[in-house]
């Protein structure tokens, strides 16, 4: 910046008195005409800036400073106050092809030699950059979330419950910031254990705290003398406690804790997954038991749940959180069908910021027992990549697409299609791409992912390694599966796609061959509005907020009844008052549900597994013309 003071254009119209933001992102601006007035230029910054302003907490003081990048590009460093200017600035850049138009000043807009400062073009990546890295940076709560924090800090046992993206995982990095910014020396430091079900979220969470610990300019030794975790990599193993070190200063890794540690704060993170794995949930039992004067979190949350009911260890208080801050409203409401819970505790969330976000896509296939599964799947992920960079040119996928597939065997048969040849990469859309699973990526500290520019890479893992982490893109790969199958837990099966749609911050692809009985066979008797304008408050609106609960405990039950006939499955769905069922043309009540089931089958003894895939084999003639052009009409598909 002091090389290039003479050119720094400091621009502040601030109306109330604010904090002060030591946030600033830099992003770059590129074909830039050699005599551009840089003075003009940072005065239609400015408005454009304050435009993405209206609406939010502060009436903001922008500050915009310009200085030269190269021959021809600039970079802007920016003021970023809180999360919504930061999402609603990536958005209106990202969405709208790189491609700005600055409003010029009444006195400037009739004089000619403007046409380089009234539409700019920004480097893609730069803008993804700035976002990424402003996000693990943040260290002010949303007034949501500190009323959360001060209901916590009364209680000596908390359980903070909230969908997904609401900052659960965020209040507790608070709360244990505060805790070790309450001692002075590392002696008297407190010691706080940090408890989730894989080793992916443990490193992602102790390298975002040493982010934001070192952004504060304090010795990271503290952090990682007194922060320990539990690591249980198998089923069958017992947990150990360890704690954290950095290797080659780019690097997080841990050793095993042999001597016994007393502690003051016990966080436990998608506590709903930890207490359904026995040896765990003992293990954590034992330890709130042993350290019965510290301070519990338990962070959790229904939806993300594979089981339907968690026991939690204890008394304790019950705090709420409605308010997503990660994901976009599109995001938002293409995970609200697969979220668990009643009309009004769903109907009750709310989006911190106002990006709508790009639509998400469907990328379906079919594919019979004589066709190479995983080949399908290579295909349409290549074809993905290609979509995804035709939407935003530029852009660098480096650590920022995460494709999350249902579980290791999936990966691995993935990842040796994806890899014929024995190549170190993939090639897709012309680009070189390596592969790294989720506890490689969260071992890199944030700090010094950027510097790797040579090699691209992206994360392809399973879901429950991926449980907790998040993504600017994530394609979610091969996540369907039949309700209708007795060897198909249906509880599971919603909660990994919404566990994964969550993951993403902006944008989410799904892929996925066709399932008849699916939980997604509706996407292909459906058509994209592409006249009216995304309306979140509409799109949740005609939900049945049930919906996702009714369906599990249905197919729950038609399983462990084993699927006995046509009048078993009338007394199931009679039990389900507010069941609705997805046939053809749309949602039909119960009583019309009957009806059709009676005029499928004519024989008592044929199974629900027979009539349902009938049913659906139906609608899938009755909706398209030809079974066959599928195949053709993918590569045509509309977002």
């Amino acid at each position: 910046r002091e090389s290039y003071s003479n050119f720094s254009i400091n621009s502040t119209s601030s109306t109330v008195e604010i904090p002060v933001s030591n946030l600033r992102g830099i992003i770059r601006i590129e074909e830039v005409s050699a005599s551009i007035n840089l003075k003009i230029l940072g005065g239609a910054l400015e408005k454009f800036l304050l435009s993405i302003n209206v609406g939010l907490k502060y009436t903001m003081g922008i500050d915009v400073e310009i200085f030269p990048f190269d021959s021809n590009s600039l970079m802007i460093r920016v003021s970023v106050m809180d999360i919504k200017f930061l999402a609603t600035l990536r958005d209106k850049i990202l969405l709208e092809g790189n491609e700005v138009k600055l409003q010029l000043a009444e006195d400037q807009e009739s004089k000619e030699g403007r046409d380089d400062i009234k539409r700019i073009r920004f480097d893609a990546s730069s803008v993804a950059t700035m976002y990424e890295e402003l996000m693990v940076q943040f260290d002010v709560l949303t007034d949501h979330q500190k009323k959360a924090l001060e209901k916590c800090a009364k209680e000596k046992r908390v359980r903070i419950e909230g969908p997904a993206g609401t900052g659960k995982t965020f209040i507790a990095l608070h709360r244990i910031l505060e805790f070790f910014h309450k001692t002075t020396n590392a002696k008297d430091s407190k010691n706080v254990l940090f408890i989730c079900r894989n080793l992916s979220l443990a490193f992602y969470f102790a390298n975002w705290l040493h982010n934001r610990w070192t952004n504060q300019k304090e010795n990271t030794d503290t952090v990682f003398q007194h922060l320990y975790f539990i690591n249980h990599v198998k089923e069958d193993a017992e947990p150990i406690i360890c704690s954290f070190n950095i290797k080659y200063g780019s690097e997080l890794d841990y050793k095993q804790v042999t001597n016994e540690v007393l502690f003051e704060m016990i966080v436990v993170d998608e506590a709903h997954s930890v207490f359904l794995q026995e040896k765990v949930k003992t293990f954590t039992s034992d330890i709130i038991k042993k350290n019965d004067d510290c301070k519990v979190m338990f962070l959790s949350d229904v939806s993300q749940a594979t089981g339907i009911n968690v026991e939690y260890p204890g008394n304790y208080k019950e705090v709420k959180l409605s308010e997503i801050c990660r994901s976009s409203k599109r995001i938002v409401s293409g995970a609200f069908p697969f979220q668990l819970g009643t009309g009004e505790v769903k109907n009750a969330m709310s989006c911190l910021h106002d990006s709508d976000g790009p639509p998400l896509r469907p990328f379906l296939f079919s594919c019979d027992d004589s066709m190479n599964e995983f080949k399908m799947y290579e295909r349409n992920i290549k074809r993905a990549i290609g979509a995804l960079m035709e939407r935003f040119p530029g852009l660098n996928l480096h650590d920022r697409l995460a494709i999350v597939v249902p579980n290791e065997d999936f990966r691995k048969s993935l990842c040796d299609q994806l890899f014929l040849g024995n190549k170190s990469y993939f090639e897709a859309d012309g680009k070189k791409l390596q592969i790294k699973r989720a506890l490689e990526a969260s071992k890199i500290l944030k700090s010094y992912k950027r510097k790797q520019t040579k090699k691209s890479w992206i994360i392809i893992d399973e879901v429950d390694q991926f449980e907790g982490l998040e993504r600017l893109i994530v394609f979610g790969v091969g996540l369907d599966e039949a309700l209708n199958r007795q060897d198909v837990n249906a509880s599971a099966v919603r909660s990994r796609i919404y566990r994964t749609i969550t993951r993403a911050h902006m944008v989410f692809y799904l892929i996925n061959r066709r399932v008849p009985g699916g939980w997604f066979e509706f996407l292909d008797v459906v058509k994209s509005n592409t006249d009216g304008k995304f309306d979140y408050d509409k799109e949740i609106s005609v939900y049945d907020s049930a919906a996702a609960h009714h369906s599990v405990e249905a197919a729950n039950a038609a399983r462990l009844n084993g699927f006995r006939g046509q009048n078993e499955t009338h007394r199931l769905l009679e039990e389900e008052s507010n069941v609705k069922a997805v046939v053809g043309d749309g949602f039909r009540d119960q009583k019309e549900t009957h009806r059709l089931l009676k005029e499928e089958s004519n024989d008592d003894n044929k199974t629900t597994q027979d009539m349902l895939v009938e049913e659906s084999h139906k609608i899938q003639i009755e909706e398209t013309t030809d079974s066959d052009k599928h195949d053709q009409d993918d590569d045509d598909r509309e977002e």
